[in-house]
């Protein structure tokens, strides 16, 4: 008798967590795709929204994005993070960072949610944060 309702819940866990997995390396691949991007581009406009649309969606000319997930992520962007000189033992250089805060709703608990009009946490933020050295044109 206990046997199923474990079974289900434990259906219900691993469906959430490899769907929130699946959606973390997604964006993790976008952003690591911008941050490449905009280290090789001039750090003006258009080339600015561009690396933004990338690290949202994957997609230069995209800012909406294939998945519901994707329209509501935050990118910062970050052209003059931080700089570097010779006295580092380099040669002088700046670093670019790009910051995604990804908003992320678990379906299971939203749906559980309007059933029983409850008030179970449905969603959570997860930040993916790159840094590169500006390389340039």
């Amino acid at each position: 008798m206990i046997c199923l309702p474990l079974i289900l819940v434990a259906f219900i866990i691993v469906f959430e967590f490899s769907q929130l997995f699946w959606a973390h390396h997604v964006a993790a691949n976008n952003v690591r795709s911008a941050i490449r991007y905009l280290s090789r581009a001039p750090l003006v406009e258009p080339f600015l929204t561009q690396t933004e649309n990338m690290a949202k969606t994957g997609r230069i000319n995209d800012a909406i994005g294939a998945y519901d997930w994707m329209v509501n992520i935050v990118v910062d962007l970050q052209p003059s993070f931080d700089s570097f000189t010779s006295a580092d033992f380099r040669e002088n250089g700046q670093v670019i960072r790009i910051q995604a805060d990804i908003p992320y709703s678990f379906m299971t608990f939203n749906m559980l949610n309007s059933f029983t009009n409850g008030s179970a946490e449905s969603d959570i933020v997860f930040s993916i944060v790159e840094e590169a050295r500006y390389i340039g044109e």
